[in-house]
């Protein structure tokens, strides 16, 4: 057993949250039950892996729980809290699609006509001619991923850094399915470009304030106050974990325009904005239906893989025998949402030893029990 799983065994500190919309705290022995069979999955997985620390939501019936264990920050031995907000990393792309269906609900930006009028002053070499915000929404643009340059870390990057740092493409638009970032930070530019608003107001007024998303920010935010993020140490030849598993600071690269930056967010406020989106609280239904179909990127080839079905934004997932909608993000972060069964489960978790499928199924299990 690894010296960090023994903290988690020994050390790891428990705080639970129960709201009902909002509302003053409720009790009963169902509820409570549910409480502690989460909290002991909770525990145990985190126990069982080299993961510093998570918080898990559960929205069911309408009523939000929280369960947190282990550490914020390693050095100093600070527990978890139940506010604490954690980078969501890839899951951004749930509220940008978001955003973008809203827009093309009110005649703003099309999705099925090419972003071209939208953009200028782009890097030498970056074509995006005839690309649609379709086509970036559900990775069938073309554009090829961005990999992880290590010069990067600790910088400052600008918009325009992470614009020059798209590769070429991986075939022509609507040709391939390709998940690539570099789409989610074009669609932002073109949203911005269409609105009189910045993106964060825009993010606020039509969703972070109507759904009292309190703890929900983007990282330039002063507000923001994500966890350090951690990640196994890897052997530079092989590429992998190193045995037995180390633990580093991980330090990311910050991108200091919110067109590009990542929104950090409470388990809390990943549960109640899944809850919201999947269930028609967010957008309206028909917008819904466009998110949720996998018709563009059906029968394409995938040079890197298809993990799953993906809409727009929006994976299609199946977990512990259920079939989820939602996201995961590389910061060890992911929301799924049960929509026959209303249930939703966000996970957020600052890295380490990630597995986030078997880590719900494995509070799917605890529900399950009841």
């Amino acid at each position: 057993m690894t010296s960090w799983r023994a903290l988690a065994i020994s050390l790891a500190i428990a705080v639970v949250a129960l709201a009902a919309g909002g509302c003053a705290a409720t009790s009963d022995d169902a509820t409570d039950a549910l409480r502690s069979r989460v909290q002991v999955a909770v525990d145990e997985f985190l126990a069982s892996r080299d993961i510093p620390g998570a918080s898990v939501a559960i929205v069911t019936e309408g009523r939000v729980l929280t369960v947190v264990s282990g550490h914020a920050d390693l050095e100093r031995q600070d527990p978890i809290g139940p506010r604490d907000e954690f980078r969501l990393a890839s899951i951004t792309k749930t509220y940008l699609a978001a955003l973008a269906l809203s827009f093309d609900t009110e005649g703003v930006v099309a999705l099925d006509e090419p972003i071209d009028p939208w953009l200028s002053d782009l890097p030498p070499g970056l074509d995006l001619r005839g690309i649609t915000m379709r086509q970036l929404l559900s990775h069938t643009s073309g554009l090829a991923q961005t990999a992880t340059d290590d010069r990067d870390r600790g910088k400052h990057l600008t918009l325009v850094d992470v614009l020059a740092r798209i590769p070429p493409r991986a075939c022509a638009p609507g040709r391939c399915w390709s998940y690539a970032d570099g789409n989610y930070v074009v669609a932002a530019l073109v949203l911005e470009s269409a609105t009189a608003k910045s993106l964060t107001d825009e993010m606020h007024d039509r969703f972070f304030e109507p759904l009292e998303l309190a703890s929900t920010h983007f990282v330039g935010d002063p507000r923001a106050a994500p966890l350090p993020p951690y990640t196994l140490v890897v052997d530079p030849i092989t590429f992998q974990p190193v045995r037995p598993h180390q633990l580093r600071r991980q330090q990311l690269p910050i991108v200091t325009d919110d067109r590009a930056a990542p929104i950090v967010a409470s388990a809390t406020d990943l549960a109640r904005w899944g809850d919201a989106l999947f269930n028609g609280g967010a957008i309206d239904p028909a917008a819904l239906d466009r998110m949720l179909d996998v018709s563009a990127m059906r029968g394409l080839p995938c040079p890197h893989g298809c993990p799953f079905p993906y809409g727009l934004g929006v994976f299609h997932y199946e977990f512990g025998g259920r079939e989820f909608v939602g996201h995961d993000g590389s910061s060890g972060a992911i929301v799924a949402t049960d929509v026959d069964a209303g249930l939703t489960i966000a996970i957020v978790t600052n890295g380490g030893e990630l597995d986030l499928g078997l880590f719900v199924e494995t509070v799917v299990a605890a529900i399950d029990q009841g």
